[in-house]
């Protein structure tokens, strides 16, 4: 049973200490978002190079 409230308090203590930083990037996300409505097509382009630009750097690091 101490060991059960021992892990809830440093569950706590975790949640306590990021909760500023998700918050952060969460309001950042909604800022970027209302930034970005008019360029929606634009950002979806962007992801899509990025996330294969980010595929094709993992799988030459793969093969090396």
């Amino acid at each position: 049973m101490l060991t059960v409230i021992y892990y809830l308090s440093h569950i706590q203590y975790m949640v306590d200490l990021m909760l500023p930083f998700l918050l952060q990037n969460h309001y950042n996300y909604h800022q970027g978002l209302q930034i970005r409505v008019g360029n929606q097509k634009r950002l979806i382009k962007e992801l899509d190079f990025n996330i294969c630009k980010s595929l094709s750097k993992f799988a030459f690091n793969f093969n090396y």
